[in-house]
């Protein structure tokens, strides 16, 4: 766990710098993700998700589906509105299923989503079949 931290830190300090990765700090950075990856569950690696987050004083839930090959992910089931997915440092971006929002997750069940200029915290889950 110690280490855990060390390396989230210095990856932390790396990239405050100038933004230009030097090859150990990339090297850090693929430690970081092999980290996740093995220890976390990643979205989508075990197909659709269940997502929660807050709207208002109510909580409001989503379901993100792996679509068109895996290529895309689809609001409510592979036959809703297709979105795209681009993979960043610290998140799995979704945008275009749910109209105006855009979802960033991360390895674990966390992450949050962005609806205008509004981010709330969300967890997601992988569906389980009944």
């Amino acid at each position: 766990m110690k280490v855990a931290a060390a390396l989230a830190a210095l990856i932390g300090v790396a990239a405050c710098e100038d933004g230009v990765l030097e090859p150990h700090e990339l090297e850090l950075q693929n430690i970081r993700r092999i980290s996740q990856v093995t220890y976390q569950e990643v979205p989508f690696a075990a197909g659709a998700l269940h997502i929660v987050a807050p709207d208002g004083d109510r909580m409001r839930t989503y379901k993100l589906v792996p679509c068109h090959g895996g290529e895309r992910i689809c609001a409510g089931s592979a036959h809703g509105r297709a979105g795209t997915m681009l993979q960043g440092q610290e998140y799995l971006a979704v945008s275009g299923a749910y109209h105006n929002t855009t979802f960033y997750l991360s390895p674990g069940g966390d992450g949050f989503l962005r609806q205008g200029h509004r981010e709330v915290p969300l967890a997601w889950a992988t569906v389980t079949p009944h």
